[in-house]
């Protein structure tokens, strides 16, 4: 194992157990065994490594995606709604794993690391729909004047219903208004992407995303009422 590699897996144990603002980075070092230099060889902060850390969460997801736009013998509507369910099944399995990450994302300097963590997700979903998009005009599957704008669109609208779905926990969204965005949702990308009405499915997984927010949500204030 590389130092680089020590020093992420290192911190990514310690920011669990203590929390990013707890554990210094003489921490690090010590429990990694390594020199200040060898740290400061590869990393220039603490925030550095957190950083490091996010990108590797999302390795597993950018390569489903990678796979996803070579695979042939899909059509467009099932690739195109895959992308939806495995966003969606990477935000459930965050929900699952918070015990176990929440200590390095809660703390008072945090919003620029989350920033971080929402563009970078951000990033992920506008460029596979591109490329999804890009592929089905190749392919004759769709018929649209404006691929790029499309793509923010439908990633603008993937990002909205997670949103609708995490308010569940502050009670400022209703299930019967949570349904009306989903069918809302289906209707407007079908008609950008020039697709027939039923063919764009986002309600499955977003229910089933809400329903694990809100039995999460149930959970942790439970704990906090004891």
């Amino acid at each position: 194992m590389n130092l680089k590699v020590k020093i992420i897996e290192t911190a990514t144990a310690l920011f669990a157990k203590n929390g990013f603002e707890k554990t210094p980075i003489e921490e690090i070092i010590r429990d990694t065994g390594c020199s200040k230099g060898g740290f400061y060889h590869h990393f220039k902060s603490k925030d550095e490594v957190l950083e490091k850390i996010i990108d590797n969460s999302l390795v597993e997801f950018k390569e489903y995606f990678d796979q996803l736009v070579i695979v042939e013998y899909n059509d467009f509507p099932s690739k195109f709604n895959q992308v939806y369910e495995f966003a969606t099944g990477y935000k459930m399995k965050q929900l699952e794993n918070w015990n176990d990450i929440k200590n390095m994302f809660i703390f008072s300097s945090n919003e620029r690391v989350l920033r971080s963590l929402y563009k970078k997700f951000n990033e992920v979903i506008n460029k596979i729909y591109y490329q999804l998009i890009e592929q089905g005009l190749k392919k004759k599957e769709i018929m649209i004047d404006f691929p790029i704008e499309t793509a923010e669109l439908c990633t603008k609208q993937v990002l909205w219903i997670y949103e609708a779905a995490a308010r569940t926990m502050q009670n400022t969204n209703t299930p019967n208004s949570f349904n009306t965005l989903l069918d809302y949702s289906e209707k407007l990308i079908s008609q950008q992407l020039g697709l027939e009405n039923g063919q764009v499915k986002y309600k499955d997984a977003s229910l089933k995303y809400q329903k694990k927010i809100m039995k999460h949500s149930a959970s942790w204030k439970e704990k906090n009422n004891d």
